[in-house]
């Protein structure tokens, strides 16, 4: 019997595909056994996906992975058995499928991006935070609220509220009332 194997090291992040005809010594190799190669920087390693073949060529045509997640692909091809076997490099390939996700942002409370990512070669989407647009240049990084531009890093305004003077307990600079988890300023004036 032949396997395909897949394992996954939760410390580090890393994917490992993998070829053996003894799966449970294979997984002892790279855990304890190993003392040099790829997989002992990022050990332990866990079996996530696992293919049995009858034959050596049915699990050698096999070894096929999809990344669900942005990132990087490395491939390894490794000539790891106990007797001489030919590997050859145009039997490996790699095809990319561009992700249906154009854009992901996620938010702070105050409005402040983290973890964003966007296609390459796609138009840009400004229109972020409560819809505002978010204005980047000129490194200016506010959000455009009508009345009044927004910092979100701050949860401040650059000018004072045009109607403070209904808000006299919070600054005339702050930003929903000072409290983004609870209230919210569609157009910079109202609370």
């Amino acid at each position: 019997m032949f396997y395909v194997y897949v394992l996954y090291s939760f410390p580090f992040d890393k994917i490992y595909i993998g070829f053996t005809s003894d799966l449970e010594a294979r997984l002892k190799s790279h855990n304890e056994l190993a003392t040099k190669g790829w997989t002992i920087k990022f050990r332990p390693w866990k079996i996530v996906f696992q293919e049995s073949f009858t034959t050596k060529a049915g699990a050698l045509i096999s070894q096929s992975y999809t990344v669900k997640q942005p990132g990087y692909v490395y491939m390894y091809v490794s000539n790891e058995q106990a007797y001489q076997t030919d590997v050859f490099i145009d039997d490996v390939t790699t095809t990319f499928t561009p992700s249906p996700v154009v854009q992901q942002e996620d938010f702070y409370p105050g409005g402040a991006t983290f973890n964003s990512y966007s296609r390459e070669n796609s138009v840009p989407n400004n229109y972020l935070y409560q819809h505002k647009e978010y204005q980047s240049d000129l490194s200016l990084n506010l959000y455009d609220f009508h009345w009044r531009q927004y910092d979100p890093w701050a949860v401040l305004t650059t000018t004072q509220d045009p109607h403070a003077d209904k808000y006299y307990s919070v600054s005339p600079y702050s930003w929903a009332g000072g409290n983004p988890l609870k209230y919210i300023d569609p157009s910079g004036k109202d609370i």
